[in-house]
């Protein structure tokens, strides 16, 4: 295997739940408790951004880069709090994830939000920033995102703001937002009541 195919392949493997991720049609959730600490459950699929890269420059991945690279996913379907994880060719995963978040931590690209308490006390819900020429790289490369995002706050939240496309109503207690684009963000900011 040509040393450069083999570093890429070693990437994919060591980064699948790391950062190399790119989420593509999905649905995504989270329910926040009252300290910011949340459960995240993600479904749908996923693009793994330096393999794609890697397909657009040669055409396609050679039959053993396939092979490893979904034995790699076998191997991330093992993780904890991974329901499925399986390779579906050039690049593209099958994914659902249901995960335990702390407050201000994100775990692995596929987190499409964090939760952050300011000093006033205040929480913002919002959804990590992608720079403008990162965007383009991955619109150049076929990626574009297409879901919703809902968010679930607990019973006591008052919110102060958000850009939410629906709010909740009689049947669904979520915030959603319907995303299709890189330069969407999604910001919802709440304060617990006494």
């Amino acid at each position: 295997m040509p040393r450069r195919l083999l570093a890429l392949v070693s990437c994919l493997i060591c980064c699948l739940l790391s950062g190399c991720l790119v989420p593509e049609k999905f649905k995504a959730s989270a329910s926040i408790r009252d300290d910011g600490s949340f459960i995240y459950h993600y479904e749908g699929t996923a693009v793994h951004a330096l393999a794609a890269a890697q397909i657009a420059k040669q055409g396609n991945l050679s039959a053993k880069d396939e092979a490893d690279i979904r034995q790699g996913a076998e191997k991330e379907a093992t993780k904890p709090g991974v329901k499925k994880f399986e390779y579906l060719g050039k690049a593209r995963f099958q994914v659902e994830l249901e995960l335990e978040n702390k407050s201000g931590k994100e775990k692995n690209s596929l987190n499409l939000i964090s939760v952050r308490q300011d000093k006033d006390g205040t929480f913002t819900v919002s959804s990590p920033v992608l720079k403008g020429k990162d965007q383009k790289k991955l619109e150049r490369l076929g990626i574009r995102p297409s879901g919703v995002i809902s968010v679930a706050l607990p019973a006591t939240a008052q919110v102060i703001s958000h850009n939410a496309s629906s709010t909740p109503g009689f049947f669904d207690k979520s915030y959603s937002w319907k995303v299709a684009s890189f330069a969407q963000q999604i910001e919802l900011r709440y304060r617990l009541e006494n």
